[in-house]
């Protein structure tokens, strides 16, 4: 069964943050057969594996396995294709986060499931399904992932009090210090899911 695959804006994205580490990417694209002209492509795709093993590489090069981190913050709602787009014309942080979830599958397809946005006790939940077994191929993932959602309400919104805990399924890396230089909420490991806890006054919060 494959996997799934996910749009190359996601390649590109990482190829922000390994210029942002002062690490050129350029000839591992290359070595992927990734050029200019596909990275342009707005329906070319790269199977999952196979992002996986291209974030391992540029991780192995910049020696920074928190790629996916900065991943987060150079990621802009234009990256997320239709998902993005309906999240920046959203009322709220509410529906812009429900239709980051709801749309994901026009640029990210994965056969382990989907992202949910859902209530629980007054707080929005922003659910990233599970990859585990965790592992150096896949930790970057699920940074990136809940990294861009983290910044993302910030930028839709202008509001610093977004989020009040962001929670990841894998135990606590070696690189967990720098966590603290990328949120500015509290970070929980080894919980029972990957996801943004969005407090609830700022579920109303006009985009």
């Amino acid at each position: 069964m494959k996997l799934g695959d996910i749009s190359v804006s996601y390649v590109e994205i990482m190829r922000k943050a390994m210029r942002a580490f002062d690490s050129s990417p350029e000839l591992i694209l290359q070595q992927y057969g990734l050029n200019e002209i596909t990275l342009a492509s707005p329906d070319a795709r790269i199977s999952i594996p196979r992002f996986m093993r291209l974030g391992f590489s540029c991780i192995q090069q910049s020696q920074k396995p928190w790629l996916g981190l900065e991943m987060g913050r150079q990621t802009s709602a234009a990256n997320l294709g239709v998902a993005g787009l309906m999240a920046m014309s959203a009322k709220n942080l509410k529906l812009a986060y429900k239709s980051m979830c709801e749309y994901e599958p026009l640029s990210s397809s994965n056969a382990r499931g989907q992202s949910a946005f859902y209530m629980e006790d007054g707080y929005g939940i922003a659910q990233f399904y599970s990859i585990s077994p965790y592992n150096s191929f896949n930790l970057f993932v699920v940074d990136s992932v809940l990294s861009s959602w983290y910044n993302l309400a910030h930028w839709l919104t202008t509001q610093e009090d977004c989020i009040e805990a962001i929670c990841f399924e894998f135990e606590e890396p070696k690189y967990s210090q720098l966590y603290k230089e990328y949120f500015s909420c509290e970070v929980r490991f080894s919980q029972p899911y990957n996801a943004l806890i969005i407090k609830p006054e700022a579920l109303t919060y006009p985009i």
